[in-house]
């Protein structure tokens, strides 16, 4: 008789215990919803100062066919949103592209002296696409062939500094986005253009000779 009421006990306990489990929460796992995250939780952001960042929110349906032969249509839309949302937002940004040495000149009447840099574009994965990407102050207009092209001037510079930016091969632009652009090109059916305002070279400042529109 002892032990039939012992072994109910353990019975009981034993059922006790089931339904404790049972009253937990989903024994597959923890959920995996973010309450916090909402829509778009887990979708990383471009790193800031990064190109990606500057064309971050860019609409998808905008890239579609924007290097084929007859996209002239398909840029304009493209330049217009990028008009609206990245022109005169001062975007930051940070690119290192290659560049061509360069001859560092006097100024007028052996004053200051100026340097100009010529630069390449850099080739980077974005849009859902590998682009082309070039940096300027408002002077670059197109590719030249397999050379460099005139991207940036500085001016009332000492001999040192105007012998350093001419030697350069390699160059860190940071600075501003003044504007951005899709443009055409013979090469690659269109390349991103960057105007930078406020650019530093490989972390230094000096004075620009911004071109005139």
């Amino acid at each position: 008789m002892a032990v039939s009421r012992i072994t109910s006990m353990l019975v009981s306990v034993a059922l006790a215990v089931a339904v404790g489990c049972g009253s937990k929460t989903n024994p597959s796992g923890p959920s995996t919803h973010d309450d916090k995250g909402g829509k778009g939780a887990g979708v990383q952001k471009p790193a800031p100062g990064s190109v990606e960042a500057v064309f971050d929110g860019f609409p998808p349906e905008l890239a579609a066919n924007l290097r084929t032969d007859g996209a002239g249509a398909q840029r304009a839309k493209a330049n217009a949103w990028l008009a609206a949302n990245v022109n005169g937002k001062s975007k930051p940004v940070k690119i290192t592209v290659p560049a061509d040495a360069t001859t560092p000149q006097p100024g007028a009447k052996n004053g200051p002296f100026v340097a100009k840099l010529e630069l390449y574009g850099k080739r980077d994965s974005l849009l859902g696409d590998s682009w082309v990407v070039v940096v300027h102050d408002g002077r670059f207009r197109k590719r030249e062939g397999v050379f460099g092209t005139e991207a940036f001037e500085f001016v009332d510079l000492s001999e040192a500094d105007a012998k350093w930016l001419s030697e350069l091969t390699s160059v860190t632009i940071e600075g501003q986005v003044d504007e951005a652009a899709i443009i055409p090109d013979e090469k690659d059916g269109s390349i991103i253009s960057l105007k930078i305002k406020a650019a530093k070279v490989n972390g230094k400042s000096f004075r620009a000779e911004v071109p005139k529109k």
